[in-house]
């Protein structure tokens, strides 16, 4: 093999192995950004947020539930209520997040279905609970991630986005358990249906209120 030949396929091998290099380090960051707790819009705490997907018609999607908790009140209870308009996602399951299974902690999920209004839009609630088991625990529930919330998107969906609109119902501190948490902030989610290259713009929001 000639030196030319030669400094050609020593090129390629370089080329290739820069490319397996750059496509395993995106694909590392990409699995980081989805199990990393998002920024809170809001600095009151203690709050809860609602996570943003975006997934196609027909796919199951997984809409994260984080909790910050504030780091002078413990709380053992949380009771979350989501609102949505359900035309074209039904609710699935919800399943204990990584901070709910190690603290052993219960999450429990009621779901109410309204009935289609004059306009054909039909609204769901969604009751989510999570609690401490231990009756008395030393901590109280832990920042991070509470739970999935597992929802499909309608085979016949249009490119919109459903915003997803929480508040918090009641909650309860370690400490006395008669005692009501009424100020915890919630932050709202969105699940994005996209439809080929179409993505929904500002305008096509038209499913948040």
């Amino acid at each position: 093999m000639g030196e030319s030949g030669f400094k050609a396929q020593t090129l390629s091998r370089c080329s290739s192995a820069i490319l397996l290099a750059y496509f395993l380090l995106g694909w590392q960051t990409a699995a980081r950004a989805q199990t990393t707790e998002p920024a809170a819009a809001s600095e009151d705490v203690p709050h809860v947020t609602v996570g943003e997907v975006t997934g196609i018609p027909g796919a199951i999607v997984l809409v994260p539930l984080y909790y910050t908790p504030d780091p002078n009140i413990s709380l053992r209870t949380l009771t979350v209520e989501i609102d949505y308009v359900s035309n074209s996602l039904q609710f699935q399951s919800a399943t204990s997040g990584l901070v709910t299974e190690k603290a052993g902690a219960d999450v429990e999920a009621v779901l109410s279905e309204g009935a289609p209004e004059d306009q054909g839009i039909a609204r769901s609630q969604l009751r989510v609970m999570v609690s401490l088991t231990d009756k008395q625990p030393s901590k109280g529930l832990p920042g991070g991630l509470l739970a999935y919330l597992t929802f499909r998107i309608s085979t016949d969906a249009k490119p919109f986005a459903i915003k997803l609109n929480p508040f918090v119902v009641s909650a309860e501190e370690v400490r006395d358990s008669l005692q009501k948490i009424t100020k915890v902030h919630a932050q709202p989610g969105t699940v994005v249906v996209q439809v080929g290259e179409m993505t929904p713009l500002a305008g096509c929001f038209f499913y948040m209120h």
